[in-house]
C-alpha cells in the first residue's frame, strides 16, 4: 500500500488536495465499512486507486462521493463481486471529477439515486459479467453535461409515490340577523316662538399629519438541519431578512441554492467535511423571490434533504 498526504477517518477513506491513495493486491479482499458515513470521499486533485479480488463498500451514506478533478477507480478482479450500499447516493460526482468501476460482477444499491453525475463530470461502469445499478429513486441522474456510462448495466429506478390533496372543506355562511326598525313616537304640535339665530363663525378644520410607518426591522429565521431534513423545510421571510442553518445532526450537511450562484455554505465550510455537528452558516436575503435548497450530501433539486426560503416584499 503507498499512502501519500491524505486524510483518513478509519475505517472510511479520504483524500483532498494532490493526496493519494492506491492499494493493489490482486488476491486481497477489502471491505470499507462507513458506519453511515460516506465509504470513500476525494477532491481537489488526488486520487484513489483500489485494484482487488473482491471489492464491497458497505454502511456507506453515500458510497463513492467526488468533486473538483478528482479521480476514483475501483477493479474486483475475482469472480465474486465489486458491491456498493449506501443509504443515499452509490456514487455522486461533480465538477470535472471522474469515477470508474471495473470488475466481473458489479453491483450498486442505494434508496436515493444508484448514480448521481453533475456538471462536466464522468461515470464509467465496465463489468464483464453481471451489472445492477438500484436507485430507490432513480438508478441514474444524470444532469448538466456529465457523462455516465452503464451501457453494459440493468438499472432499476424506484417510485416515489405522489401524495393525495386532503380536500379542502367550505365554509357555511353565518346568517346575518335583520334588526327590527323601533316605531318613532310623535310628540304634540307646538307653535314655536321666533328666535334670531346668529350666523356662526366657521370653524376652521384642522390639517391631519399621517404618522410615517415604521418599517420593521430585519429578522434572524432558524432553520435546524436533521439527519437527513431541514426544519421547518418551508420558510417564508422578508426582503432584507437572513436565515441560520444550524448543523442539529449527527451527520456533515451543506445547504446551497439549486443553481448554486447565490449561496453555498462549502464557501465556509469546504467539502469533503462541510457542515460538521454543531456549525452555524448564515445568508442575508436582499431579494424578493423564491429559492430553493438542498443538502449536497443528502438530496438534490426537490430531492431528499431539499427545503424553499420564500422572501416577499
Amino acid at each position: 500500500m503507498q499512502i501519500d498526504n491524505f486524510d483518513i477517518i478509519s475505517p472510511v477513506i479520504r483524500t483532498s488536495q494532490d493526496g493519494l491513495f492506491s492499494f493493489s493486491e490482486p488476491n486481497a479482499d477489502f471491505s470499507v465499512d462507513g458506519e453511515g458515513e460516506n465509504c470513500i470521499g476525494a477532491s481537489g486533485s488526488s486520487r484513489v486507486d483500489i485494484r482487488v479480488a473482491d471489492l464491497a463498500l458497505e454502511n456507506c451514506e453515500d458510497g463513492v462521493i467526488t468533486e473538483d478533478s478528482a479521480v476514483v477507480n475501483l477493479e474486483a478482479d475475482a469472480t465474486p463481486t465489486l458491491s456498493i450500499n449506501a443509504s443515499n447516493n452509490g456514487i455522486r460526482t461533480a465538477n470535472d471529477s471522474f469515477v470508474d468501476l471495473t470488475g466481473v460482477d458489479i453491483f450498486v444499491t442505494a434508496d436515493n439515486n444508484g448514480i448521481l453525475s453533475e456538471n462536466n463530470s464522468e461515470v464509467i461502469v465496465d463489468p464483464s459479467g453481471d451489472c445492477v445499478i438500484d436507485g430507490g429513486v432513480q438508478a441514474v441522474d444524470q444532469r448538466d453535461s456529465s457523462s455516465v456510462d452503464t451501457d453494459d448495466c440493468e438499472l432499476i429506478s424506484g417510485v416515489v409515490p405522489t401524495p393525495t390533496p386532503t380536500p379542502t372543506a367550505t365554509p357555511t355562511p353565518t346568517p346575518t340577523a335583520t334588526p327590527t326598525p323601533t316605531p318613532t313616537i310623535s310628540p304634540p304640535p307646538v307653535t314655536p316662538t321666533p328666535i334670531v339665530t346668529p350666523t356662526p363663525t366657521p370653524t376652521p378644520t384642522p390639517t391631519v399629519t399621517p404618522t410615517p410607518t415604521p418599517t420593521p426591522a430585519p429578522e434572524t429565521h432558524d432553520v435546524s438541519m436533521e439527519d437527513n431534513f431541514f426544519d421547518p423545510a418551508e420558510i417564508t421571510i422578508k426582503v432584507g431578512d437572513t436565515v441560520r442553518w444550524t448543523n442539529n445532526g449527527n451527520n456533515p450537511h451543506t445547504t446551497q441554492d439549486d443553481d448554486d450562484v447565490i449561496w453555498n455554505s462549502n464557501d465556509q465550510f469546504p467539502l469533503p467535511d462541510g457542515m460538521e455537528p454543531g456549525d452555524v452558516f448564515e445568508f442575508t436575503f436582499n431579494d424578493e423571490g423564491e429559492f430553493p435548497y438542498f443538502c449536497f450530501f443528502h438530496g438534490g433539486p426537490g430531492v431528499g434533504m431539499a427545503g424553499t426560503v420564500t422572501v416577499e416584499p
